[in-house]
């Protein structure tokens, strides 16, 4: 018998699935209100560590807290949802979360593998999506049919042109295989998390389909044990994708920092701010403009190419600069060996530097040329800012040439690259009054994906364009 609310009035019977295509309409307007919702959260909350710092018991409690947030979080924008309909579904909502959970318990292993390596993430897109569409799919009314009729061979088969397609759906097919396409042309273009929204597009579409076709019909016992499944997987994908970020133990204890370069590995485990220097080999000499491009008045007569042979600085705010006590190693940032991470896991400022050994008029340029290389597989688009100083005047001027990105670093969207990226960044020097002279050039690195830790990129000189 139905339940009678406190107010008198009758709540309708809830169902194991929608009684009818109206009530299966809104079960899926909640569903999707509660996916949002789900994959919003798993965004927010899901990061891989900064750096090698988790232990046995994290690594196996991080999953669960990521699998916990995002289903709770699913689980109120579908209840949400349905408070705010003017028709509730009549399916239980256990049921819908149930249902629902099939698709968002592998959100989490997506976003992770996605910040890591993302070409990974492209099977997982497509698995998530089968298992919401045939989740959801279960929750259809068992009455309805949207077959047509199967062809009458004996009548038809007189004539061969004369048989009729049942069950045809060629725009259907066509759309899933345009998606295909797309997903194999964005990947190999390396814009994976493009390519893997595209295949799991085409993956629900085809098992929606699919499972309306062939009439899937589970116990609840089933539902169940599928829903247990799909959560042990994620489970498993989330702890496979952090177990590089498990602690290493050296002698007994735990090292959860990174060092710069072999000589620092015997060192304290990590330092208040680094100066990173070229390598000697690299190393050039001071910078003399060319023959005739500075005339008697200062004033450049044509492009000047300064070679960067200066220190990169990092530090941590609120210092302006690495400090006296700055620990000071050889390497490029760009080498294999080299890497940075703040061990508190706060935002680490990444500054290159160079000193000029004869000051610059300020008005003789009109453009500064940036040559760098970036060969950060997870940094995303590359961001820079000029800072142009003069060190000699009593109140330290500086003029900011603006910030600008690296062309072609947006299309990466953290792909894995497999030869680093070589590009050039313009500055405009603006009008100011006051700067009359430059004599260093710092150029500020700023992070994208990850904060904590420095970017991959080697700054390998400038070029001054004349006005």
């Amino acid at each position: 018998m139905p339940v009678v609310p406190p107010n008198g009035g009758e709540r309708a019977p809830m169902f194991l699935v929608a009684v009818d295509d109206d009530d299966f309409r809104r079960a899926c307007t909640v569903v999707a209100a509660g996916s949002v919702v789900a994959c919003v959260a798993a965004i927010l909350n899901c990061h891989p560590p900064s750096s090698p710092s988790l232990t046995w018991g994290a690594l196996l409690l991080r999953p669960i807290q990521y699998l916990a947030a995002t289903a709770v979080a699913g689980t109120a924008g579908l209840s949400a949802t349905c408070m705010l309909l003017a028709t509730r579904p009549r399916v239980r909502r256990r049921d819908l979360v149930e249902h629902a959970l099939m698709g968002w318990l592998f959100l989490p292993g997506i976003v992770l593998l996605d910040r890591s390596w993302p070409a990974w993430a492209l099977p997982l897109f497509a698995l998530a999506a089968a298992a919401m569409a045939v989740g959801v799919r279960l929750l259809a009314p068992r009455d309805q049919d949207d077959e047509e009729p199967l062809p009458d061979l004996r009548r038809d088969f007189s004539s061969f042109y004369g048989i009729t397609w049942a069950g045809a759906r060629p725009r259907r097919a066509l759309t899933i295989a345009l998606l295909a396409e797309g997903s194999l042309a964005l990947a190999c273009a390396g814009s994976y998390r493009l390519a893997g929204f595209l295949l799991g597009a085409g993956m629900f579409l085809l098992l929606w389909h699919w499972s309306a076709e062939v009439r899937i019909v589970l116990s609840p016992l089933q539902r169940r044990m599928l829903a247990s499944s799909a959560a042990t997987l994620s489970f498993l994908v989330c702890l496979l994708v952090l177990m590089p970020w498990l602690q290493q133990y050296v002698g007994g204890l735990p090292v959860a920092a990174k060092t710069v370069g072999a000589e620092t590995a015997r060192a304290r485990p990590h330092f208040g701010s680094v100066i990173l220097w070229p390598p000697r080999q690299r190393s050039t000499q001071l910078y003399f403009p060319v023959p005739g491009a500075l005339q008697e008045n200062g004033h450049l007569t044509r492009p000047m190419q300064i070679p960067f042979d200066g220190p990169y600085w990092y530090f941590e705010a609120p210092d302006e600069s690495p400090g006296p006590t700055a620990h000071v190693a050889t390497g490029l940032p760009t080498d294999a060996r080299v890497g940075l991470s703040s061990a508190a896991g706060g935002p680490l400022r990444m500054e290159a530097v160079q000193r000029l050994a004869k000051p610059i008029r300020y008005d003789c340029c009109a453009h500064l040329d940036v040559q760098l290389t970036d060969a950060d597989p997870q940094a995303g688009a590359l961001h820079l800012g000029v800072l142009l100083s003069d060190s000699t005047a009593p109140d330290a001027q500086s003029v900011l040439l603006g910030f600008a990105s690296l062309a072609g670093s947006e299309s990466m969207n953290f792909g894995l690259r497999q030869t680093p990226l070589d590009g050039s960044v313009r500055f405009t020097f603006p009008p100011s009054r006051q700067m009359r002279r430059f004599d260093r050039i710092t150029v500020v690195i700023l992070p994208t994906s990850d904060p904590s830790r420095g970017s991959k990129v080697a700054i390998d000189g400038f070029t001054l364009s004349p006005q």
